[in-house]
């Protein structure tokens, strides 16, 4: 997707610290770890290994916010994560992959992908992906979206609304 390049090759651009490698539809081979179901995709990385952070669709809008979060709390020291809540994410012990679905207009959708991509790169066990729902009739039609922020939990379990970083954490329990 040109539009995704585009807006990748600008945000790269600000930092000698950040890398770009683009990869087209007939490439997914090449990152088995990503979910090359809706395309476009970007995984965020750090020293070469996978982030468990993914965004599906350009984040623009209000998502621009969660994707600079995203980078931040990535590469670190990123935003503070009270103390009880870090040993509350560390101890989830259940492979978890979290599909936020959202509406790039949506003014709760970016607290909800912020806080789910933190559970992420706090714990080896959960993966955490932003999906612009606006994008992929496919999936709006499979989990019958109407609103947003909308997690989906391992594709089967679904909760609706903003939830903070602990109401999350209790969920992932």
């Amino acid at each position: 997707d040109r539009e995704m390049a585009s807006f990748l090759r600008a945000i790269v651009s600000v930092s000698p610290n950040l890398e770009l490698e683009l990869y087209g539809p007939d490439e997914a081979d090449q990152v088995p770890e990503l979910n090359t179901a809706w395309l476009p995709v970007t995984g965020l990385y750090k020293d070469g290994a996978y982030g468990r952070a993914a965004f599906h669709g350009v984040p623009g809008g209000r998502e621009i916010n969660s994707f600079v979060l995203a980078v931040y709390n990535l590469a670190g020291p990123g935003q503070e994560v009270a103390k009880g809540t870090r040993k509350k994410i560390q101890r989830l012990d259940k492979k978890t992959n979290i599909k936020i679905c959202v509406s790039l207009a949506c003014h709760h959708c970016p607290l909800v992908v912020t806080a789910c991509q933190q559970i992420a790169f706090l714990n080896p066990n959960i993966e955490a992906e932003m999906i612009d729902a606006a994008l992929y009739e496919d999936l709006v039609a499979q989990y019958d979206i109407k609103r947003v922020p909308m997690m989906i939990l391992n594709d089967s379990r679904i909760v609706m609304g903003s939830k903070t970083i602990d109401e999350i954490v209790t969920l992932l329990k």
